[in-house]
């Protein structure tokens, strides 16, 4: 079985839309009316457009926890403060604290094996009524981190309580305003969405097409859009020709190679390494950008900034993607300064390391 599923968004309508990838519940949560979906995955797709739109999922799983001001419930948007990938059998442990002081939770692997097919979430013991009461509320996620964001689902996690997932790979792609992270009910995610399941909606390639007619109906068909195929053709032939134009160029004239920060700003490249679990400021300043390159594994990036004595997602909404992202390993991203909303950030890491120029 594939590790990665891709899916081929092709929009028939007669104007843009926003679609949206959603995941499914496991069972264990079906019957929960206070489990709401989260996603920030989303893509907005021109009519009859001739190119490549997609939302790439491996199939790796986040467990997340969080604490803020904001109570588990819909249109209210919540994002874990901290996240671990986690695999089949094992069990983590999100341990929250009392208030005061307001302080986010922190995630360890437990001892402790879950069943076959499985994995576990278990809450520490804390005063949930008492921190409510003064304004704290704790959440718990589970969901899969794509290359476009995060798509799971988020709960208030009751003390010293053990959840047990059976995770399934069933995905809901619709058309609508949803909100990057903010909760929605499950009923309304699902109404009038194309269903994609595994394997049945997939190729041997892990790869489906889901188009959206102009009646507002869905089609989910296995394989990749005709188009992409031709596509495909032509970017080899293009590829053959930039070869050669290249060849007889370097035949002609010695190219420098410029690091990114050369090519931006045309001064001296700063360079801060990150590891694992830590994190570090960044100031900008003059530069127009910094490239984050992972290392060790694929990362997961978050970028964010001191706003109002707490610390929020530093990417604006307009720069078509969120904090935090995931950076593969030994590829590379480039965040453009005018996509943050403060030169002044912040910098942090988790499953792999990094290495931030700017």
């Amino acid at each position: 079985m594939t590790t990665e599923y891709t899916i081929y968004l092709v929009n028939n309508s007669s104007r843009t839309e926003l679609f949206w990838c959603f995941l499914a519940r496991p069972e264990e949560l079906v019957n929960d009316p206070n489990v709401f979906a989260n996603s920030n995955t989303n893509l907005s797709v021109s009519p009859n457009y001739g190119g490549i739109n997609t939302f790439t999922i491996p199939v790796e799983y986040i467990l997340g926890a969080g604490a803020t001001n904001n109570a588990v419930a819909p249109n209210i948007r919540i994002t874990s403060s901290i996240t671990k990938k986690a695999k089949l059998t094992e069990t983590w442990e999100a341990k929250y604290f009392d208030v005061p002081p307001y302080q986010g939770p922190e995630m360890s692997k437990s001892g402790s094996i879950s069943p076959a097919n499985t994995l576990s979430i278990e809450s520490s013991p804390f005063e949930q009524q008492k921190n409510e009461a003064q304004g704290w509320f704790a959440n718990m996620s589970f969901g899969i981190q794509t290359l476009q964001g995060f798509i799971g689902m988020t709960w208030s996690p009751a003390p010293n309580k053990k959840r047990i997932l059976t995770p399934k790979l069933e995905f809901y792609v619709s058309i609508g305003d949803y909100g990057s992270n903010s909760l929605a009910d499950w009923n309304e995610v699902s109404r009038g969405s194309a269903v994609i399941s595994v394997p049945g909606s997939f190729d041997i390639l892990g790869n489906t097409t889901v188009t959206y007619s102009s009646s507002g109906k869905w089609t989910v068909t296995p394989g990749k859009p005709p188009v992409v195929s031709d596509l495909v053709s032509s970017l080899i032939q293009s590829h053959q020709l930039l070869s050669k134009a290249h060849t007889d160029l370097a035949a002609l004239v010695k190219v420098k190679q410029y690091s990114i920060n050369e090519s931006v700003n045309d001064v001296t490249a700063k360079t801060v390494q990150i590891n694992d679990g830590n994190s570090s400021n960044i100031d900008l300043g003059n530069s127009t950008a910094m490239n984050i390159t992972a290392k060790n594994g694929n990362a997961m990036v978050y970028v964010d900034y001191l706003k109002g004595g707490k610390y929020s997602s530093a990417i604006k909404p307009s720069a078509g993607y969120s904090s935090p992202f995931i950076v593969k390993d030994t590829h590379s991203k480039t965040v453009l300064k005018s996509d943050l909303e403060s030169e002044n950030v912040r910098v942090s890491v988790e499953n792999a390391d990094i290495v931030v120029t700017y």
